[in-house]
């Protein structure tokens, strides 16, 4: 492709995004403007595009930054010295962070050290940035950069993270250790307490060489994974997958002897789903009526996103009330992690999903569920999944969030470190 096309092509790209913003379709806008920055990140346009994006989405504060940014990278002077575009650089990294744009902020503060390459601050936010889109290698070097001169209790605390994701047990040993006269607050005393219990679980696992998604939900959050699958995309859950996890989460509950006597739902979307499991275990079905019920309680929620309303109430982790979520998004960070989890998905698509927006009765769809549900409970391979998954989590069962209310008063917070860079081929250590 020749100059001439390529800017063609290029002013083209801009342009569709730019119409994507006009049509009120931020998401669309988002995904395209964001490609094409990363793709050209000295391009002015594709910073002022994004800073209208931001203006739109009612992110004002970073809009300003981006501006000011998209007018440093126009001006003459700046396209002769890196060092002029520093602060603005930092100052849109900064703020990419804070709206969960982690990719776009590791760009930039890149850029900030090719001239300043010992700044603890930009050091320690570019580890953050690599951090959370799961890059714990990369983000180690910087972690340990910053913490050269700046040896915080946060710095300290997110290089024992990456330490224990990246399983250097004796190095998250040697972190945490010192983390303990740096703790001061009561969150940083019950961070490092849930990073103790964490090591302790990797410490047990440290034979096996290669860690699932399972492995890691557990290690990090002592939750239970039905399906250890990875679900990529839009996840459209059928009748057959439905009755499959809800015929699991009755099995695993049988094999650990956990007793449910009531079902709960707290949305109308996760209605069908509690009154489906209430007639596999034969129990009632209720509405969310608050944190006091007296009954042992499970709450059913379809989509793991739904604790963010209610969610104080359900981090205390007492003895009558479980919570299962269906799915569980893989990026996105959630005040309290379930109990239960039936799978990894980015979203999740009931087939009841139409019917309940527009009142219609879902009877029919629950009903051959349930059917299918207990004809697998005869299956003899479904049965050897089911002793599986059990045998898996009972010799486990002292650091299980589940039923162990004595030990983890409060739920952990879902900050999901469990991504696919870490998940599958980790050498032992």
């Amino acid at each position: 492709m020749s100059q001439e096309e390529a800017s063609s092509s290029n002013l083209h790209a801009l342009v569709a995004a730019q119409k994507l913003l006009d049509d009120g379709k931020l998401e669309e806008c988002l995904a395209a403007v964001k490609t094409y920055w990363l793709k050209y990140p000295e391009d002015p346009q594709a910073v002022m595009l994004f800073a209208r994006l931001m203006n739109d989405a009612g992110r004002t504060d970073l809009a300003g930054k981006l501006e000011r940014l998209s007018n440093a990278l126009s001006s003459e002077s700046a396209a002769n010295s890196l060092n002029d575009l520093t602060s603005d650089l930092f100052e849109s990294g900064h703020g990419l962070i804070d709206v969960r744009q982690h990719e776009l902020a590791a760009m930039l503060l890149e850029r900030c050290l090719n001239v300043h390459p010992n700044e603890p601050v930009i050091n320690y936010e570019l580890g953050f940035s690599l951090m959370s889109l799961g890059r714990f290698h990369q983000a180690t070097k910087y972690f340990e950069k910053a913490r050269e001169k700046e040896g915080d209790f946060d710095t300290n605390l997110n290089l024992a993270v990456c330490y224990s994701l990246t399983r250097r047990i004796d190095e998250a040993k040697g972190m945490l250790k010192g983390l303990e006269d740096l703790a001061q607050e009561d969150d940083e005393k019950k961070e490092l307490a849930h990073r103790k219990t964490v090591l302790k679980r990797l410490e047990r696992m440290q034979s096996k060489s290669v860690f699932t998604y399972r492995d890691w939900l557990y290690i990090l959050y002592g939750s239970v994974l039905l399906r250890p699958q990875i679900e990529k995309g839009k996840t459209i859950e059928g009748p057959q997958k439905i009755a499959m996890t809800l015929a699991l989460l009755k099995g695993l509950f049988l094999g650990l002897r956990v007793d449910v006597e009531i079902v709960e739902y707290y949305s109308t979307y996760s209605r069908p789903l509690a009154k489906i499991f209430a007639d596999l275990l034969s129990v009632t079905a209720d509405s969310y009526k608050g944190p006091n019920r007296p009954e042992r309680t499970l709450l059913m929620m379809s989509w793991a996103a739904d604790i963010i309303g209610p969610h104080r109430s359900f981090m205390e982790n007492n003895y009558q009330r479980l919570l299962f979520a269906y799915g569980l998004p893989m990026q996105e960070p959630l005040p309290v992690t379930p109990d239960v989890v039936g799978a990894f998905m980015e979203e999740l698509y009931m087939p009841w999903s139409e019917n309940v927006q527009k009142g219609t009765n879902t009877d029919s769809i629950s009903e051959s569920i349930v059917e299918k549900a207990l004809a697998l409970e005869t299956d003899p391979d479904f049965i050897n999944q089911i002793e599986e998954t059990v045998t898996y989590y009972d010799e486990r069962r002292e650091f299980l969030v589940l039923g162990n209310s004595s030990l983890f008063p409060e739920r952990p917070e879902y900050s999901a470190e469990v991504h696919e860079s870490v998940s599958l081929e980790i050498p032992s250590v």
